[in-house]
Parts: structure tokens; sequence; C-alpha cells
């Protein structure tokens, strides 16, 4: 198989398109003027792809097959967009991966997903663990725990908890039981009680069926209450004792 070698191969007057190999072994390709294909490639006799400036500076990557699938990398916006083989934009038409046999593996970014055609963007998502605690006097006179401890996930603005608390000691009162430390403060779309967690006793001194925990707007402690035939009752220390077992689940909004 023979080998070319380029030097320098230009238009007469050094004006026109021109290919040159440097002295450090870069190959330059010049397309003067107009948009189109810098290099194309073939198979068997068949343009199967090529590489082309369009809109002036942006260069893209492209098949040349029925798919007609590519990408763009615009300078100008700072973006790499898909694209057909002329460099032309083509939105909402080619997908990144493909499932089952070829997906791509993780996505790191340092800004949101915005998706095309909604008003809103996701820019957060996290997951983690926190400590909820009975406050001190409320209800229980020095808390001690066996067991306190929950998980959150939070998506955008809302956030899925679930978590567990499990008293060794204390002394009771009663005042009405409040739990804070949750991860995220609650935002002031959750009006007062309109949004609250689903709990359980598993052992408690009584009247403690029908309980939820009632979420204050802006608030950073929440009430623990009980359903009675007609209306709520605030669950105090004394219904609980010292010995309680509760688990509590739910979602709601951050401010």
């Amino acid at each position: 198989m023979s080998t070319l070698e380029l030097e320098n191969i230009k238009h007469p007057d050094n004006s026109g398109d021109n290919i040159a190999l440097a002295s450090n072994g870069s190959i330059t390709i010049d397309r003067q003027s107009t948009d189109g294909t810098i290099a194309e490639f073939r198979k068997a006799g068949t343009v199967i792809g090529n590489i082309g400036v369009s809109g002036g500076d942006n260069l893209h990557i492209a098949s040349d097959d029925t798919s007609d699938v590519g990408i763009k990398f615009n300078g100008d916006g700072s973006r790499i967009t898909p694209c057909n083989a002329l460099g032309a934009d083509k939105g909402s038409e080619i997908d990144l991966g493909e499932p089952g046999n070829a997906p791509f593996k993780d996505l790191y970014l340092s800004g949101g997903i915005q998706f095309d055609s909604r008003s809103n963007k996701l820019d957060d998502y996290e997951e983690g663990t926190f400590s909820p605690q009975i406050l001190n006097g409320w209800g229980i006179l020095n808390p001690t725990y066996s067991v306190n401890t929950g998980h959150y996930t939070k998506i955008g603005n809302t956030v899925l908890v679930h978590f567990r608390i499990n008293l060794s000691g204390g002394s009771t009162n009663g005042n009405p039981v409040q739990i804070y430390n949750l991860p995220f403060t609650v935002g002031t779309i959750t009006s007062n009680v309109a949004c609250g967690l689903n709990g359980w006793f598993a052992s408690s001194a009584g009247n403690t069926s029908n309980v939820f925990m009632g979420l204050e707007a802006n608030g950073t402690t929440h009430y623990i209450y009980r359903g009675t035939s007609t209306s709520i009752a605030s669950i105090t220390g004394t219904d609980i004792g010292t010995g309680a077992s509760m688990t509590f689940s739910g979602s709601y909004t951050t401010a």
C-alpha cells in the first residue's frame, strides 16, 4: 500500500481551499468561504459520514445514511446540539444512548435538567439521613433514644421522608409532643397542618390511634396529632410514655 505525502497543497494564489501538513505532523484542511463538508468518509464508494462546517464557524460530525444523525459544536452558543448531515438543527428527533443495549453510564451536571416546553427546571436531587428528635420539655423532658434515625430523598422542592424514634428514657409531662430536626424547613406552600406525615406507635401509654404529624408552614418543629370521633387532638408526653416507639413517613415541600 502506498502512502501520500502532503505538504502545502494549496490554491495557486494561496486564497482558495487548501490542505497542508505542518512540520509538527498536524493536517490543516482549510475551507475558505462557504459552509459545507470539510472531510468526507466513504465505504465501498458510498458516503457514510462527514465532518463539516455550518453557520459560519460551527463544526459538525454526522452520518450520511438514511438516519441522518449528527452533533454540532456551537462555539458561539457554548453548546452541543443534534443536527443532520448538513449541520442543520434536528431537534426532538435524536436519542442519546439506547435502552437496554447501549445506555450511557452516569451523567454529571453542574446545573439542572430543562425539559423542552416545560416552565420548571429540575435542578436538585439528593439522598441522605437525618436524626429526628423530640423537643426537650415538650411531652418528654430530657429524652434519650435507642433509635432516632431517618432517611430522605429530595427531588426539586419535594422531600420524601421516613424515620423512626425509639425512646429509652426521660420523664413525661402533659405538653404536646413536638418533633424537630427534619432535613429541610417546610415551605410556605404547605399551609398550617394542611400537610402531614402518616405515623404509628408500636408501643405507648395509649390514645395514639389515627396518628399524623402536622407540618407547619416555615416550621422547624411539628406537633403530633391523633384523630378523634369529631376532630383532632394533640398527642402529649403522657399519651406516649417514656418507652414509646414511633414511625412516620410522607412528603412535604421545602422553603
